[in-house]
């Protein structure tokens, strides 16, 4: 999580030209790249994670997810519509009834990616989990294979528009979600610590070349344009740093109820940074010019994380209550359903 804040910061504050991509006219900026390159996985890490330990899709469990997104973007739509210059001279009715639409409906908001793909993601979860758990081995290197296929070459490389072209669509999820399944039915946990600093060399390679395709245009050269997109999650080199990274953290036995504690609030630190005018920090910047040292990137990401993670602990102080009255009569209809 603290890759994802750090690179939404980078792209949106400190460097925010790096997505119209051109090459590196500044040491500063080559900076930036290799940053963003290094921290640019960490959605595909995200999904990774919840495939690797499986997503146990309930209704109480669906309701708490949805609470959690209705909550973080009431915050969005409010930020967008009453603290944007941009709506400035809609009335208040109308901004009030995109607030409600775009809270209790947030799928209706393609900015919104993140919170759409993986509520459909976890609504699949039953039937991905089914198949993980049918799937011998070699059948499932084929599915895959293919979904490598769909996604990676058919989907990135020669970008048909039905399939996933950029990677930020439910055919991604699904993809990394079934990636984490077979890790951790098919790779031992053994062979992961046994390769644990060639994982991280992968992931620094990977990373790395992404960087240097990207420095010197490889994507607008004529016929290694066409199967390079610059920053997509699809692409081969960003998910091939994403498996890297996971499998070299995996190697770690981290066992502690703090952590455990705090990364129940991650997805809320991921929602809550897009509730937060990215304007408010440049402005900051513009009136402070030194805090544009990339220095203070780290500094912030590292603040803005610990004022979330204890942000969502109170909001969940909160709707404890009422959580508790729907867990209630809930809890009855799933044991219903099983």
């Amino acid at each position: 999580m603290f890759m994802i804040v750090m690179h939404h910061f980078v792209v949106n504050v400190w460097y925010q030209g790096m997505l119209d991509v051109h090459a590196p006219l500044m040491v500063g900026e080559t900076i930036f790249l290799l940053s963003h390159c290094l921290f640019f996985i960490g959605v595909n890490c995200f999904v990774l994670i919840s495939g690797y330990f499986s997503i146990k899709t309930s209704l109480r469990g669906f309701l708490h997810l949805y609470g959690v997104f209705v909550f973080y973007a009431l915050l969005i739509a409010v930020s967008q519509y009453f603290c944007s210059t941009e709506y400035a001279t809609m009335a208040i009715s109308e901004k009030c009834f995109h607030v409600a639409v775009h809270s209790l409906m947030p799928w209706d908001n393609n900015s919104y990616w993140f919170l759409n793909a993986y509520l459909a993601l976890y609504m699949m979860a039953p039937l991905l989990n089914a198949a993980i758990a049918g799937l011998t081995r070699v059948n499932y290197l084929r599915v895959l294979i293919l979904l490598t296929i769909l996604n990676v070459v058919f989907g990135n490389f020669f970008s048909i528009e039905l399939l996933n072209t950029w990677g930020f669509s439910v055919a991604q999820f699904v993809y990394l979600y079934m990636i984490g399944g077979f890790i951790r039915n098919h790779v031992s946990l053994e062979a992961i610590k046994q390769f644990r600093w060639m994982n991280f060399g992968g992931y620094i390679l990977s990373a790395m070349i992404w960087g240097i395709f990207v420095a010197v245009l490889v994507f607008q050269m004529p016929f290694l344009g066409r199967f390079f997109k610059a920053f997509s999650y699809n692409n081969i080199y960003v998910l091939a740093a994403s498996i890297f990274f996971f499998l070299f953290m995996l190697s770690f036995d981290i066992k502690s109820k703090a952590v455990n504690w705090f990364a129940s609030s991650c997805l809320a630190v991921y929602l809550l940074q897009g509730a937060v005018p990215y304007s408010w920090y440049i402005d900051i910047l513009d009136a402070h010019p030194y805090f544009r040292n990339p220095c203070y990137i780290v500094v912030v990401s590292i603040l803005f994380l610990i004022i979330s993670l204890l942000f969502d602990k109170v909001r969940i102080l909160i709707v404890k209550p009422l959580n508790i009255l729907m867990d209630k009569y809930v809890f009855k209809i799933d044991e219903w359903i099983d």
